[in-house]
């Protein structure tokens, strides 16, 4: 049941101090939440950064992509209170422990990272926070709605994608990392530079590789194994140095020390491993899997549309003009005027922000 304008801005008036000026600042109101200029905008920005970071153009709708997310999240946190579905510390923590791991972290060198990403630990942890709940609530709203595939559905997307069926080719590799610090000074950056250029010129000279990586590598996850990273495909390390690590063969070290955003690296492939086609068989329950996310995702988008139709959502533009979400079109408040889906993205993409 939606609800009137009035009741919202009491509810705020009551939960928030210094409500005026607070309401001055809201962009968006999803029932009884309300989401600012300043959120919206910080999301914006720091969207944006990672995608020049890594170098990809990202949508032309980039603001309307940082729209529904947000919105998401306040219709997700909603059906969560409802339904009482929470997420432990413990769940959020075994999380990130997994993404340690996985890429043999330390403590110290996941922090490091996170630092390099213009993060922290707790952010890292809210956002984690957020995704596992998302997966509960989908979990329960829309694994109900899917019907799981048949081998005949299967065996058929394994012909019809041949060629996405293939192993890719992988090199095993192992490093010796030199760990940078961008804030240090030129003097130490330079030192640290040296000593890798050092201990190449020691490695191509024959020296030992395992008792290099011992004696010199900042990478303690590795230290113990001889640097091995084991088997990497493209895109999965240091996608920075692809280009050069996947031209050495078996057994060679990269002729010069090589730059990622965690240092300097002296590079060893160990071993390659060529395309090849996956056996059926094997691929089964992966294209299963692949097709139930597939159809998670089509359902979602439904659900979505439904949420944001049983929410009370109203969009508040730095002309003071309001729109409410009202079936498919966004209703001009107090105005015999509305606006399309697409007319809608549009005028939120034309905000400066």
């Amino acid at each position: 049941m939606r609800k009137s304008l009035f009741l919202i801005i009491f509810s705020l008036l009551l939960v928030l101090p210094l409500a005026a000026e607070y309401y001055d600042g809201i962009f968006i109101i999803v029932d009884n939440d309300a989401i600012t200029y300043n959120e919206f905008s910080v999301q914006y920005k720091k969207f944006k950064e990672n995608l020049i970071k890594y170098g990809q153009p990202g949508p032309p709708n980039a603001k309307t992509v940082i729209f529904k997310k947000l919105v998401n999240e306040k219709i997700i946190r909603k059906i969560a209170d409802k339904r009482q579905v929470f997420v432990g510390e413990t769940e959020v923590t075994e999380a990130l422990n997994n993404i340690k791991k996985m890429n043999r972290l330390t403590d110290d060198a996941f922090r490091q990272i996170l630092a390099q990403e213009g993060k922290t630990v707790q952010e890292l942890e809210k956002e984690y926070e957020q995704q596992i709940l998302q997966e509960k609530i989908m979990s329960i709203e829309l694994q109900p709605r899917i019907k799981f595939p048949e081998d005949i559905e299967i065996q058929s997307y394994y012909n019809n994608h041949k060629n996405d069926m293939y192993d890719p080719e992988k090199i095993r590799v192992s490093h010796i990392l030199f760990r940078d610090n961008p804030n240090a000074s030129l003097d130490e950056r330079s030192k640290i530079k040296t000593k890798a250029l050092n201990v190449l010129q020691m490695a191509q000279k024959g020296q030992d590789f395992g008792k290099l990586v011992e004696k010199y590598s900042d990478d303690s996850s590795s230290v113990k194994v001889a640097g091995d990273i084991g088997y990497v495909a493209r895109k999965e390390w240091l996608q920075e140095i692809d280009d050069i690590i996947f031209k050495l063969k078996k057994g060679q070290i990269a002729a010069n020390i090589l730059q990622s955003r965690w240092g300097w690296h002296i590079v060893k492939v160990t071993d390659r491993q060529p395309k090849k086609l996956v056996p059926y068989q094997d691929m089964k329950s992966r294209i299963a899997n692949y097709l139930v996310k597939e159809k998670m995702q089509l359902e979602y988008e439904k659900w979505f549309k439904e949420q944001m139709q049983n929410s009370y959502i109203e969009v508040i533009f730095p002309s003071e003009e309001k729109y409410v979400f009202d079936f498919d079109k966004w209703q001009k408040k107090n105005a015999k005027s509305s606006l399309s889906e697409e007319e809608f993205n549009v005028k939120i993409n034309a905000l400066k922000i």
